[in-house]
Formats: structure tokens, C-alpha cells, sequence
């Protein structure tokens, strides 16, 4: 979470710094306070080689930071799991496509083309979270908050407050 002075350019030079690094923004809002003060969220993606430069960059660019919360994930136990778990549902899937190449009657080609359906898609499944948890290794995710260091002032627009009611509204 930092405190940026120009929230625009701190945005802009936040963009600029993840292209830079072979990173890309997933997500992005931008709230405005009044007629003048800007905040908002970006989650980046950024290889995680340069994650550490980036969160540094990040920091250079805000006025103050307020808050840092680093926290890692270790997905290798997990990750093992599915490896064995896809050799094993291959090893199941090319003996069932031998079987049915050797299949005779139309009910074993029908029962062995169902479990081979089953056994492909649980491939599928299997190597699909292991995609996932590669991009979750190779990529880290970075969100920043950003906020302007703006002091807002109130617009004192109403003609009946008389000059009294006026400097306090302002006050507050």
C-alpha cells in the first residue's frame, strides 16, 4: 500500500516497469475523492526473477509506503503428487487403448471407450492444474494499492453561509 504523490504517474510508471520486466497487469480501478484525490488497485503478474526489482521500483516511486505484506506459497509437494498421478493415468490410458484395439464385441468397445473417456479427462484435469502451478512459480502476483498524498479541501459554494459558517466548514 503506498502513498504516491501523482497517482496517474505513479500508475503509468507502475504499467511501464512490469512491461519492462516481461510482467503484465491483470486487474486495475481507480477511485476519485472529491474533485481532485485519486486512488486505486493494480494486481500485476511479473516473472518472479524480478519480482524483488519491482517491488523496489514500486517503493521508489511512492512518496511513503504504508503497508508491505510479502507471502510465498510452496506448491512442490503438490506438484510431484500430480506428476505421478499423470504418469499413472497415462500408463492406465495407453493399456486401455490397447485393449481397445484388440476388443471384439461392440459392449467391451463401449465399457473401454467409457473408462478411456474418464482416464482422458482426468489427464486433462491433471494437467491443466499442473499448468496452472507452473504459471504460479514462474509468475508472482503483486498487488498495489495506491493513494494520493492530496489534502482535500471542500468547496464552499453555498451563498447563504456567511463568512463565519464559511472558514469553519473549511476547517472541518
Amino acid at each position: 500500500q503506498l502513498r504516491v504523490k501523482n497517482y496517474v504517474n505513479a500508475q503509468k510508471e507502475l504499467e511501464q516497469k512490469a512491461t519492462e520486466y516481461g510482467g503484465y497487469l491483470v486487474e486495475s480501478n481507480t477511485n476519485r475523492y472529491g474533485e481532485e484525490q485519486l486512488s486505486g488497485m493494480m494486481v500485476f503478474r511479473i516473472p518472479q526473477e524480478h519480482f524483488t526489482s519491482f517491488i523496489h521500483n514500486a517503493e521508489d516511486a511512492a512518496a511513503e509506503v504504508l503497508n508491505k505484506h510479502v507471502r510465498g506459497q510452496d506448491v512442490t509437494e503438490e506438484f510431484v503428487d500430480l506428476e505421478s498421478r499423470l504418469r499413472s493415468k497415462k500408463a492406465v490410458e495407453k493399456r486401455l487403448l490397447e485393449f481397445l484395439e484388440s476388443a471384439g464385441k461392440t459392449e467391451d468397445l463401449l465399457k473401454i471407450s467409457a473408462d478411456l473417456s474418464k482416464v482422458q479427462e482426468e489427464i486433462e484435469q491433471l494437467t491443466g492444474r499442473m499448468n496452472y502451478l507452473q504459471n504460479q512459480t514462474s509468475f508472482s502476483t503483486v498487488t498495489i494499492t495506491l493513494e494520493e498524498s492530496n489534502i482535500l479541501i471542500p468547496n464552499i459554494d453555498n451563498k447563504e453561509l456567511n463568512t463565519w459558517q464559511k472558514v469553519k466548514k473549511q476547517l472541518v
